[in-house]
């Protein structure tokens, strides 16, 4: 795969230094893994292996750099013209080059990439299994889903694993449930470790969105993600009504 670099003459921000609007003129791609990355970009449609017109190999253009837990502040001028609506931003971890995940600029405007989430939702159409309701009356669940969105395969605890692209129910070490306090610990290190400290059904990795994601995001209707969630979902418990 051939890619080009663009001069590296783009300011370099410290995290937790405020959100970037769009009257600033500027773009912020964040990294939320605990490992380095670079961003290219490239127009070609992902399924027609990055084959153009001319037969040729797509080309990547490689837009910046960014350290573990950092973000990159791109000048909007640039964005508009190598993030067109359309095109595919792909992000390589830097240790060895692999490729982790692949985003579609579904929309133009956009004011911010986050790479690397974690988040999870509470499906409100996933039915706990009564055979294992005693987690269940504690806030836990029967069992989970483990979605991984990236291109890497994840690895976690003793033994859990989910290919890329794939989703894994996961009902517990002993099949009895998941209790709340549960955790994944990525085998890999690119993730921080996820303690489930509210109830959901499923958990998302690899997430890539305009929108930064939340550990938990509350209630969803549907099975397909959605990472503007459709409402908040306060328990019960929280309130002291039970």
């Amino acid at each position: 795969m051939s890619y080009v670099t663009l001069p590296q003459t783009y300011p370099r921000t410290q995290p937790g230094a405020g959100i970037i609007s769009e009257e600033s003129g500027l773009f912020r791609i964040s990294n939320h893994l605990n490992c380095d990355v670079e961003i290219r970009v490239t127009c070609m449609n992902i399924h027609q292996r990055w084959l153009d017109p001319s037969g040729c190999r797509a080309q990547e253009i490689s837009v910046c750099a960014i350290s573990a837990k950092n973000f990159m502040v791109i000048p909007r001028d640039d964005f508009r013209e190598y993030f067109k609506e359309g095109n595919f931003i792909l992000t390589y971890l830097t240790k060895d080059g692999s490729l982790y995940s692949i985003y579609k600029v579904h929309k133009s405007g956009i004011k911010n990439l986050h790479v690397g989430m974690v988040t999870s939702r509470f499906l409100g159409s996933v039915l706990p299994d009564i055979s294992k309701s005693g987690n269940a009356q504690t806030g836990g669940r029967s069992w989970i889903r483990i979605h991984n969105f990236s291109k890497q395969l994840l690895c976690f605890n003793d033994g859990i694993f989910v290919k890329p692209g794939k989703s894994k129910r996961y009902a517990g070490r002993y099949e009895i449930g998941i209790p709340l306090g549960f955790f994944l610990r990525d085998c890999t290190g690119k993730y921080d470790m996820f303690v489930m400290e509210q109830p959901c059904t499923d958990i998302y990795y690899g997430i890539s969105s305009d929108l930064n994601q939340p550990t938990f995001g509350g209630l969803q209707y549907g099975e397909e993600f959605n990472d503007r969630t459709d409402q908040n979902f306060v328990w019960l418990l929280q309130n002291g009504h039970m």
